[in-house]
């Protein structure tokens, strides 16, 4: 469980990073964002290899960002190419049909609660507009099917991969502040 959570946590830090340097247009490396998302596609691959019973979870919630438009820049494109060219190189293990519905459709409701109310303010209570950016409904989704299911590795699949995520944006924030102080 340990190797699972560090590989998913790698993976959410490159995921951010590939994010920020595309929402930022940072070319200080060229083509790293494309390197990070071959290396994040790779690792997306691994994951659900090493671990089968995290393939739902990679599937559903990697096809929910795509149907929600998420993917939209360079290093996005080539992570998600290069992840179903290895999928459909080597295949992957069969996955369960309503876990798999239960994620994809709780992921796009996420992405929709987040792009429509969450990131436009339109939440008046500051304590839910928390909660809510920190993405909880996927997050409690996949807990709740592992309580059900026994299947403990979605969730510290889930949970590395966000709390990786997360680093990098409380991180960018921070930098962003001290700009803010020091210009």
């Amino acid at each position: 469980m340990l190797l699972l959570f560090l590989l998913s946590f790698v993976t959410g830090l490159i995921v951010k990073y590939t994010d920020v340097l595309e929402d930022n247009n940072i070319t200080k490396i060229k083509y790293l964002n494309i390197l990070l998302g071959i290396f994040y596609g790779i690792l997306l691959f691994i994951i659900p290899y090493l671990f089968p019973e995290v393939t739902v979870l990679i599937i559903a919630t990697v096809l929910g960002l795509v149907l929600s438009g998420k993917f939209d820049a360079p290093g996005h494109y080539i992570g998600i190419v290069v992840l179903f060219s290895l999928f459909a190189m080597f295949g992957l293990s069969p996955v369960n049909m309503f876990y798999f519905i239960t994620i994809l459709f709780t992921n796009i409701i996420e992405e929709y609660i987040n792009d429509e109310f969450v990131d436009k303010n339109k939440i008046k209570n500051k304590v839910l507009q928390k909660i809510l950016s920190l993405r909880p409904v996927l997050e409690i989704t996949v807990f709740l099917i592992s309580v059900y299911s026994g299947v403990w590795s979605l969730w510290i699949s889930l949970l590395g991969f966000d709390i990786g995520y997360q680093s990098i944006t409380i991180y960018e924030k921070q930098k962003n502040k001290k700009k803010e102080l020091f210009p």
